[in-house]
């Protein structure tokens, strides 16, 4: 390689193919001198944070042609990696204009502060929605620190940096789907303007003629073609900007994905996907698959899920340098336990539905109840957070939920999330259990998305063909199931496995994964040397038939003895529904009398709800 590693930074003790190149005491040491944060890390942390920063540089001097990925779990140190690098890539190009990406508000100001107390203000801009600070004027100096938010719909901004570092989720920086109503709203909202009428005309004519031509097929997915010579796309693409017309954030969004749509049209990278709806028919939206970054070349992607979506495109590496000098993790301490049961039909939405919804809730307190770590992290599909759990949760219906929900069951805390929610953040380092309940499901669209977005080539009708069957084939099959893979990584890297010791060896931790057999053992294999057990859910006939009258029975017998009742409150706290609703079934009851109980019916007036008291 190049002057981006030079030989004596290792000790090469025996190398072969099964074995790493380690990395010497002196370079250890070396960094914790340059940069005094290294004296909180490990010596492992250190490692992959110096392994981390020489991909960065290695890139950055032409030693490796991006876009390569950097593949170390949460905790491993390669953020701060990244913050090294950037800072050797600055001191030796003082000029050079560098990006650094992050999906969270928390970590741009973070890392923002950590590139300014070894670079100075001058030299490290940032910018938020939030921020309150001056765009172009942070975008002016020569790194800047963003979201992923921010390239979606500025990607123009950052045509002159030179150096991009991507913290994970690189499929969503040039993404725009929008529906037929969108495009029709922007042709409307450009007639009463009066603003390139005639080119929203065209993209109003293209769009009609899409949606007829999947009349009589059999079809989900359609290409939009190349349209690189059409003068109205070059101009709604490139010469409209939408920050100068907008006069509302609504109309702002839109038009930005009317630009973005148009620039995949150049490219060859949109498509159509005809989606069902509720009542039989269907909706036709339409969807842009670029890559958001300016240059593939000069990108280097952290990722904590070991590059499973990147690697399955075939158009990212794994960069040289972590593939040679880095050794993963050992996850003896981890056990990962296989949950088995119960099998739900319909989607998650459809949960919430009368039956489905009491046994969703029996099988989450069981799993609790049967979880023996007392700080636990729970994520499920949003749908089934707030469809079916809201009571169990002492949560209001009808109202927005502020995540993470933090309650307390069966003696334990509970933190609850759902999947669409990245958090990072070591909020959660101290659980030492993670539940992961349901896997991410995705619309076939976002599959199909991402998978050109990351392949980076023109999207054709014979491509589409692997999607447009009944089930998807081929690279988005693999995509698909890196998409369900990566998500479940995520989240368990919320836990205590993220305190990554000395030797490398993760945090002691148990994960709980409600997934198929398939995905489990693919995501045993990303965790060497860990355990793996099974839970079954040994009551899934009983609970299917179980009563709220019998489940009622069941809690109370369960009351420590020095508890004189139990209110309406603490039912639906504990079983997520409302006494209210089998009040009548208690009057006389000779099974709670010989629990010791009886029923007391609530009343008007404040503290008369209705009750259970010992008898």
């Amino acid at each position: 390689m190049k002057d981006g590693i030079s030989p004596n930074e290792y000790v090469c003790a025996k190398h072969s193919e099964n074995q790493k190149v380690n990395i010497s005491k002196e370079v250890v040491a070396g960094r914790r001198k340059q940069f005094p944060e290294a004296c909180m890390l490990s010596d492992y942390q250190v490692e992959s944070a110096h392994v981390t920063a020489l991909a960065i540089t290695s890139v950055a001097d032409g030693s490796q042609t991006g876009p390569v990925y950097v593949p170390m779990p949460t905790g491993s140190g390669k953020t701060t990696g990244a913050i090294w690098g950037i800072v050797d890539v600055a001191r030796k190009n003082p000029d050079r204009k560098i990006c650094f990406l992050t999906p969270y508000v928390e970590a741009v100001e973070r890392v923002h502060a950590a590139l300014v107390s070894h670079l100075g203000g001058t030299q490290v801009g940032f910018y938020h929605s939030k921020a309150g600070a001056n765009k172009n004027a942070e975008l002016s100096k020569p790194v800047v620190v963003l979201t992923h938010e921010f390239i979606k719909h500025n990607k123009d901004l950052l045509d002159d940096f030179e150096l991009f570092v991507v913290d994970e989720a690189i499929y969503d920086t040039g993404q725009a789907v929008l529906s037929l109503a969108d495009l029709g709203r922007a042709y409307t909202w450009s007639t009463a303007n009066q603003v390139m009428v005639a080119e929203f005309g065209e993209l109003r004519r293209l769009i009609n003629a899409t949606v007829d031509q999947f009349e009589g097929k059999n079809a989900t997915f359609q290409v939009i073609p190349k349209l690189g010579s059409r003068r109205w796309v070059q101009e709604l693409a490139e010469n409209f900007d939408p920050l100068e017309h907008a006069k509302s954030a609504e109309e702002l969004e839109f038009l930005k994905g009317v630009t973005t749509f148009c620039k995949a049209m150049l490219s060859g990278q949109a498509f159509a996907f005809k989606r069902q709806t509720t009542g039989g028919g269907h909706e036709v939206d339409f969807v842009a698959a670029i890559f958001g970054i300016p240059r593939m070349d000069k990108t280097v992607v952290l990722t904590a899920t070991g590059g499973a979506i990147y690697g399955s495109t075939g158009s990212f590496k794994q960069d040289e340098i972590s593939k040679q000098y880095w050794t993963r993790p050992n996850y003896e301490a981890v056990e990962l336990f296989h949950l088995i049961g119960p099998k739900f039909t319909g989607n998650y939405r459809s949960w919430s539905a009368s039956g489905i919804g009491d046994r969703v809730v029996s099988y989450v307190d069981w799993v609790l109840e049967q979880v023996p770590e007392k700080r636990i992290y729970l994520t499920l599909p949003k749908q089934v957070v707030e469809g079916c759990l809201r009571a169990y949760l002492g949560q209001q219906q009808h109202e927005d939920l502020t995540y993470p929900i933090k309650v307390q069951k069966h003696g334990k805390t509970i933190f609850i999330s759902h999947h669409d929610l990245s958090i990072g953040s070591n909020d959660f380092a101290d659980c030492g259990a993670v539940v992961y309940l349901w896997p991410n499901y995705k619309p076939q669209s976002v599959t199909v998305q991402r998978t050109h977005v990351l392949k980076g080539t023109p999207i054709t009708e014979k491509a589409l063909e692997e999607a447009n069957g009944t089930k998807l084939l081929g690279v988005y099959a693999r995509v698909r199931d890196a998409m369900t893979l990566e998500n479940i990584i995520q989240q368990i890297g919320r836990g205590n496995i993220r305190n990554i010791k000395e030797g490398g060896v993760a945090g002691k931790m148990k994960a709980y994964v409600h997934v198929s057999g398939t995905i489990f053992q693919r995501l045993a294999c990303s965790y060497s040397g860990c355990h793996r057990s099974e839970l079954k859910y040994e009551l899934e006939g009983e609970c299917a038939k179980l009563s709220r009258h019998a489940r009622v029975l069941k809690y109370l017998s369960s009351v420590d003895a020095s508890k004189y009742e139990v209110t309406a409150t603490d039912i639906r706290q504990e079983l997520g529904f409302d006494l209210k609703r089998v009040q009548n079934d208690w009057v006389d009851d000779w099974e709670l009398g010989s629990l010791g109980w009886k029923y007391v019916a609530g009343r008007r007036g404040r503290g008369c709800k209705a009750r259970f008291v010992r008898a």
